[in-house]
């Protein structure tokens, strides 16, 4: 059934709501794979961030986060979304 959801999932939410699933199944192999098909669908600050915080609380490991949040960092354009990866490099990192 999670299967199914995830290759279905068009949005982030879609996505995140796939990966805290299979966390909380305690599957997080799984829950990696789907974030791997979550960042095919990532195309923005926010996108990234959401990733990142998904990652976090899933425990799916600090190199997931600090990829997030890199790329999060590289799509950052404007100050609110520049100040908002500072945010998460201080307190996920």
């Amino acid at each position: 059934m999670l299967e199914t959801a995830l290759r279905r999932a068009e949005t982030i939410e879609d996505a995140v709501r796939v990966i805290r699933a299979y966390a909380s199944h305690q599957l997080p192999g799984a829950a990696r794979a789907a974030l791997g098909r979550a960042q095919e669908l990532a195309q923005s600050t926010s996108d990234w961030l959401a990733l990142g915080d998904c990652a976090l609380d899933a425990g799916l490991g600090a190199d997931l986060v600090r990829e997030a949040v890199e790329r999060a960092e590289a799509a950052a354009t404007t100050p609110e979304e520049k100040e908002n990866v500072a945010k998460a490099y201080a307190h996920w990192l």
